[in-house]
C-alpha cells in the first residue's frame, strides 16, 4: 500500500472519529460563573425583544442559522451546515442534522419556517423585524434543506441569519408566546432555570449540546444597577464579569490583584437625535442650521478627553468607522463657537430657545455625564436652554423613542445588531419606516432601499458614501463617537469581548 493512499485512509479515520464521538467523553461542566450588567432583559423571547442585554441572553439560550466567529469576525456555518445564493431573490441551506431543543423537541427545516414566519406575523409586534423582513417565503425542500425567497436581491442575508435564532414550533404552539417569554427553550449551549425579574437569571449548562458541552456548570446572570455596587461586587468576588463599566472606574479595577479590565471597540455610536420631521410639535431642529449649529457648538474632541477619558472613537456623522460603507475620509465637523452663533442668527434665532432634553442611562456610557457637558455647550455657545427628563434604563425609553415621543432631542446609542454594515444602521434611523427615525427624506429613502436591495459592493460602496454626505450635510444628530466597551473581569477567567458586542456565554471558561 502507497503512503499516500496509507495517510489518505488514517486521516478518514480520524475525521470519522471525531465526528462519532460522543457528548459523554468530554469533560463535564463545572464550576459557576457571575456576570453582572446595569440592566435585565426585556424578555427571554428573541422574537420580541430589542435590547444588546436581551441579545445576550439570547445567545446563551439559542443557536442562529450561521455563527460569527468572535476572533477573526468571519461569518460561519452553525444550525446550517451551508448557504447558497442560487438564484439572485433565492438561498439555499442545508441544515444540520441531529440537534434538538432543550426539550427533546427536533430541530429540522420546519423549525426555520415557523422561527422565520413568527418573526414577520404582525401579531408579534417585533421591534426587530426589519432583521428578517426581506424575507417574503421560507419553503420546505426536504427535512434538513430549506429555500429562502427573498423580495429582491438581499446582500446582507448571511450577516442577518448569524443573528437570527431558531425557537421550538411545537413547545409554542402547546404552550403559547407568552410562556415561552418566561420559561425559554432552545438548542443553545445553556438551559434554562429561573427569572428572579430585577434580579438575576440561572443558566445551567445543556450537557447534550450539540457542540462540545460548555465548559461552566452554571451562569449567573445579574441585574446590579448602580454603578458603585457592580465594581464592588466585583472587587469582593461576588462578581466575575462585570458591564457597562465607566471609564473612571477602569483604575480601582486595574489597582486589585485579582482584577482587570479589557475594552474592545464596539459598532455601537453614540449620538443625540434632533426631530427634524415634525414627530412632536415643530420646533427649531426642523431647520438643519440649528441641527448644523449644534454640531459646531459642542465640543465633542474635548467630551472625548475629559468626560470619557479617550474611550470614545470619534465619528464623522452617524456610520460607525468599522461598518462597509463608511466613508474612511470624511471629517467630523469642528469645534467652531462662532460658526454655530452666526448659523442660530441665520435661523431666527439669535437668542436661542428652550427645549426638552431626553437622557437615559442604558447602554450609553457616562450618560449623565456626557448630558450635563452637551447642556453646558448648548447654554454657553447657543443660548439653547434645556430641561433634562431622564431615564436610567431602555425598556420604558426604548418605548418613549419608538412612539415618536423622544422630541425635540435625545441621547440614543445604536449598535446595528452587530452587522458591520451600514444596512444596520438607515433603514431603522434614518427612513420614514424605521423603528426610531426622526429624520429622513424621499431621496434618502430611495438610496437606502437601493442599497439593501443591491448585489454588487461596490455599488453599495457608491450609494452610502454619498448618503453619508447629505447625512453631513443635514445633520439630523449631534454625531459624537463609536463607544468603546470596558468590562471588568475576574483573572481566573479566560475570555475576552468581541467587537460585535454580543456576549457569549459558551466562551467564558475558568483558567485552569
Amino acid at each position: 500500500m502507497s503512503m499516500r493512499r496509507t495517510i489518505r485512509i488514517l486521516s478518514l479515520l480520524l475525521a470519522v472519529s471525531f465526528i462519532c464521538t460522543p457528548a459523554s467523553v468530554y469533560a463535564k461542566p463545572s464550576g459557576k460563573v457571575v456576570l453582572a450588567a446595569k440592566s435585565q432583559p426585556d424578555t427571554l423571547d428573541p422574537t420580541i425583544a430589542s435590547g444588546r442585554v436581551d441579545q445576550w441572553s439570547h445567545h446563551a439560550l439559542f443557536d442562529g442559522l450561521l455563527h460569527r466567529n468572535p476572533e477573526t469576525l468571519n461569518i460561519e456555518p452553525w444550525l446550517a451546515t451551508s448557504i447558497k445564493n442560487i438564484n439572485p431573490t433565492t438561498w439555499e441551506l442545508n441544515l444540520k442534522e441531529g440537534v434538538k431543543f432543550h426539550n427533546g423537541e427536533r430541530f429540522d427545516a420546519d423549525s426555520v419556517k415557523f422561527s422565520v414566519e413568527r418573526s414577520l406575523d404582525p401579531k408579534m409586534k417585533s421591534p426587530i423585524i426589519k432583521n428578517i423582513d426581506w424575507v417574503k417565503e421560507v419553503q420546505v425542500v426536504s427535512p434538513y434543506k430549506v429555500k429562502i425567497i427573498t423580495h429582491a436581491p438581499y446582500p446582507l442575508a448571511n450577516e442577518r441569519l448569524q443573528n437570527f435564532v431558531v425557537v421550538p414550533p411545537r413547545y409554542i404552539r402547546e404552550k403559547g408566546n407568552e410562556y415561552f417569554a418566561k420559561n425559554p427553550i432552545g438548542t443553545g449551549p445553556y438551559k434554562f432555570v429561573k427569572w428572579l425579574a430585577g434580579q438575576y437569571i440561572e443558566y445551567e449548562a445543556n450537557e447534550n449540546y450539540w457542540q462540545e458541552a460548555p465548559s461552566i456548570k452554571t451562569i449567573i446572570f445579574k441585574t446590579v444597577p448602580d454603578d458603585s455596587t457592580r465594581i464592588a461586587e466585583l472587587l469582593s468576588g461576588s462578581s466575575d464579569i462585570i458591564f457597562d463599566l465607566l471609564p473612571d472606574q477602569v483604575a480601582a479595577i486595574e489597582k486589585s490583584a485579582h482584577t482587570k479590565v479589557e475594552s474592545a471597540p464596539s459598532l455601537r455610536v453614540a449620538y443625540v437625535a434632533f426631530d427634524a420631521v415634525g414627530k412632536g410639535e415643530k420646533g427649531p431642529f426642523m431647520d438643519k442650521r440649528v441641527r448644523q449649529a449644534v454640531n459646531y457648538g459642542v465640543d465633542i474632541n474635548l467630551i472625548i478627553k475629559h468626560t470619557m477619558l479617550g474611550y470614545g472613537d470619534r465619528t464623522a456623522t452617524a456610520a460607525n468607522n468599522m461598518v462597509f460603507g463608511c466613508d474612511p475620509t470624511m471629517q467630523p465637523y469642528p469645534y467652531d463657537p462662532e460658526k454655530a452663533k452666526k448659523l442660530m442668527v441665520e435661523a431666527g434665532y439669535p437668542n436661542g430657545f428652550e427645549c426638552t432634553f431626553y437622557g437615559y442611562g442604558g447602554r450609553f456610557f457616562n450618560a449623565r455625564q456626557v448630558m450635563e457637558a452637551i447642556m453646558g455647550y448648548l447654554q454657553k455657545n447657543l443660548n439653547i436652554k434645556t430641561v433634562p427628563k431622564w431615564y436610567d434604563t431602555w425598556p420604558t425609553y426604548g418605548q418613549l423613542i419608538r412612539a415618536g415621543k423622544a422630541t425635540p432631542m435625545h441621547m440614543g446609542t445604536w449598535g446595528s445588531y452587530s452587522i458591520f454594515d451600514a444596512e444596520g444602521l438607515y433603514p431603522y434611523l434614518m427612513h420614514k419606516d424605521g423603528v426610531q427615525a426622526y429624520w429622513y427624506t424621499p431621496e434618502t429613502d430611495k438610496m437606502i432601499e437601493e442599497a439593501g436591495a443591491t448585489i454588487k459592493q461596490e455599488r453599495r460602496k457608491e450609494i452610502y458614501y454619498k448618503l453619508q454626505r447629505i447625512v453631513k450635510e443635514e445633520a439630523p444628530w449631534l454625531f459624537m463617537w463609536g463607544q468603546i466597551d470596558l468590562i471588568g473581569i475576574n483573572k481566573r477567567i479566560d475570555w475576552k469581548p468581541s467587537k460585535d458586542e454580543i456576549v457569549r456565554f459558551y466562551d467564558i471558561k475558568l483558567k485552569k
